[in-house]
């Protein structure tokens, strides 16, 4: 009976070996799938700060483009307005010499009734 009882705990033992050999090589496995995730995890990380260093490249070179544009516009309104200043002084200054010959005219007609009223004309 001994031989027996030998038997049947090797034959336990080889079978508890067997399931420790297949739970090792899945381990293993599953530890080959946790670095490649963490090697993943890192690529993202990597692509994704070199993503946000891109994107603020980009938000200050918009923001320059924004800014010149600004100065441009403002400079373009700048010269609009001086544009409608020297037109309006210029419609000002045609409407005073209208004035100035229509009170010449009306001057020269009171002055010539007065020298109609003596007899001089």
């Amino acid at each position: 009976m001994d031989n027996e009882k030998i038997e049947v705990t090797v034959a336990r033992h080889d079978e508890q070996i067997k399931e420790l050999k297949k739970d090792s090589t899945e381990t293993k496995e599953m530890i080959k799938l946790i670095y490649e995730i963490s090697s993943d995890i890192k690529l993202l990380f990597q692509q994704g700060s070199i993503q946000n260093e891109k994107l603020e490249s980009l938000d200050s070179s918009l923001n320059a483009k924004i800014d010149k544009v600004d100065g441009k516009v403002n400079k373009m309104d700048k010269d609009l307005n001086e544009v409608k200043n020297q037109d309006d002084k210029k419609d000002a200054n045609k409407w005073r010499e209208v004035a100035k010959y229509i009170g010449l005219l009306i001057i020269g007609a009171i002055f010539g009734l007065a020298l109609k009223k003596i007899g001089l004309v």
